[in-house]
């Protein structure tokens, strides 16, 4: 019986040195194309202009939450009176609630046209975005300063 499982180790053993082989190979090429340093912008690029926005809506959640962190903070240590504290916490706060605020009627926006595929935008005459995504048309206005939905 030893003498039968001889071949099939062999052959195990030519396809590990194989793989090893390959492996080696790959880490070799990581290692010489590694002198290129990835910027972390380039890892997470939206797929349209919806996520593009959420994307930048989230990160603009993310440092007001931050900001609010450090006023609370600055409060309890005493180096900032309450009624700055308390002016600044309010600006931060209506900002943060436009920002969720247009982050969630992107995210419907999204989901309705997942749901009922997804339609071109186009202008109407009225200088409003029309969404006609098989569910009746929803219009938002749209800013003149900037190409955004809000």
């Amino acid at each position: 019986t030893l003498q039968n499982l001889k071949p099939q180790l062999e052959s195990v053993h030519e396809t590990i040195d194989e793989s090893i082989t390959e492996i080696q190979s790959f880490v070799d090429h990581l290692s010489s194309s590694s002198a290129q340093e990835v910027d972390a912008d380039d890892l997470a690029t939206p797929g349209d202009i919806h996520s593009a926005q959420m994307l930048e809506l989230s990160a603009k959640n993310a440092s007001i939450d931050d900001c609010l962190f450090f006023l609370d903070k600055k409060l309890a240590k005493g180096d900032l009176g309450l009624d700055v504290h308390l002016k600044r916490v309010r600006r931060l706060a209506k900002k943060q609630f436009l920002v969720r605020a247009h982050l969630m009627k992107i995210g419907q926006l999204k989901a309705r046209n997942s749901i009922h595929g997804s339609a071109p935008m186009m202008t109407n005459e009225t200088g409003k975005m029309d969404f006609s995504g098989g569910g009746g048309n929803v219009q938002m206005p749209l800013p003149a300063h900037q190409g955004h939905i809000w």
